[in-house]
């Protein structure tokens, strides 16, 4: 059966993440107790049969997005020896065949005490809460007991606010763009999205460091974010600024999930200008970004900016200007979008800070317990670098993530 995401506000979000060669996120879990590769093996399989996303393929036809149920999933589970770090180079060099149902890929690395499992996702497939719920269902076929089932997010995130309107000379702007591109224009195809890929990732590699805040530590942070009147997040992004003076704006992926427990991207991008003051205090830029951060969260026009701009623009627009931002396309009205994005030129966003919260599930199954988890968020095209937060039993872990230049074989 086939499922259109085809709504307005969604379609633009959905081709942000087709034609990005950089779109990956991933998941490190670090299990011990008395359990075999088999049975790990067997659990993850079980968890793609028991989410309708993983069982499905991506099909594009006429410039929309749809999600096609397969028979038989196309993502897939290895067994590996090596560093979770080595895994994810060799694997990003090899696109995910997303047109094939290859939307996840799991891999099982033995350890002295039990098992590691890295999850490497397409950003198609759902953010970081998917993640997570992809790792409870597997844990939770692993103990034996039955998952559930998870349908398919056919509507793909809630409405937006029925009142909000872009400024009048950004539906102008954008108006004129798809107007031009209607004439002008074409379509893109899965040999586009293969060749953009290929060539990305022929000399690149993500480099990932790690960060932990023990929950000593983490106490601390909180009682001063309490006595400074701010939350642990604005004092996470002001602690990034501080060690980057030179970085002048943020983005921060926000949540609309609610209670869809779907395998689906449910996030929203919220950008703003903010760069870290040396002549002032930690606690006074602190209060500062705190500031700026409520003020674009609290507006609705500045909050879903970037998500009504997108869904406004025509879906293969936003295709070619990815594809002209790695060297597939020629095109005046791609390079001006792709300019406006952030894709090419001198707009990207200097840092992205994915805050995934506090990670709450079951972590004792008896014979087995998750001992850690960390997280790492797609450095994608608009982005110059990338940290994601998570925090876990009192530990909060941060990564830090950005393309390199890829070492010789």
């Amino acid at each position: 059966m086939q499922y259109s995401i085809n709504k307005s506000q969604l379609q633009g979000t959905l081709h942000c993440f087709l034609f990005d060669p950089s779109v990956y996120i991933s998941l490190l879990a670090s299990i011990e107790g008395d359990i075999t590769i088999e049975e790990m093996k067997e659990a993850v399989e079980k968890g793609y049969s028991g989410n309708e996303t993983t069982m499905s393929k991506v099909l594009l036809e006429n410039g929309n997005i749809y999600f096609q149920n397969l028979e038989k999933t196309g993502c897939r589970v290895f067994v590996d020896e090596r560093n979770w770090q080595e895994i994810m180079n060799e694997s990003e060099q090899s696109v995910f065949r997303i047109d094939e149902g290859e939307l996840v890929r799991s891999y099982i690395i033995p350890t002295k005490k039990g098992l590691s499992l890295f999850i490497m996702a397409h950003h198609i497939m759902g953010d970081g809460k998917a993640l997570i719920m992809l790792l409870e269902d597997i844990l939770c076929n692993l103990s034996g007991r039955e998952a559930g089932y998870r349908p398919l997010n056919r509507e793909g995130t809630e409405k937006f606010p029925s009142n909000l309107k872009l400024p009048i000379p950004v539906r102008m702007g954008i108006k004129a763009l798809n107007a031009m591109w209607k004439r002008k224009g074409e379509i893109f195809a899965w040999e586009d999205y293969y060749h953009v890929h290929e060539k990305f990732w022929k000399d690149r590699q993500s480099d990932i460091q790690f960060e932990t805040i023990e929950k000593e530590q983490l106490d601390l942070i909180k009682a001063e974010c309490k006595d400074w009147g701010i939350t642990v997040n604005s004092y996470v992004v002001t602690k990034l600024l501080r060690k980057h003076p030179e970085y002048e704006n943020v983005c921060c992926p926000i949540s609309r999930r609610g209670e869809n427990r779907s395998i689906s991207n449910q996030v929203i991008l919220v950008r703003m200008l903010c760069q870290y003051d040396a002549k002032k205090t930690f606690e006074a830029n602190a209060k500062e970004v705190h500031r700026i951060i409520r003020h674009r969260l609290e507006n609705n026009g500045n909050k879903y900016f970037i998500a009504l701009s997108l869904g406004k623009m025509e879906p293969t627009l936003i295709d070619s200007s990815l594809v002209y931002a790695h060297g597939g396309y020629q095109n005046s009205i791609s390079k001006k979008t792709a300019q406006l994005i952030g894709y090419a030129g001198d707009n990207k966003t200097h840092l992205s800070v994915t805050n995934l919260q506090n990670v709450n599930f079951e972590t004792d199954y008896g014979r087995f317990r998750l001992k850690n988890i960390g997280f790492t968020a797609a450095c994608m095209s608009a982005t110059e670098n990338v940290a994601c937060v998570s925090t876990f039993r009192d530990t909060m872990t941060i990564s830090y993530s950005s393309i390199k230049t890829r070492k010789p074989l």
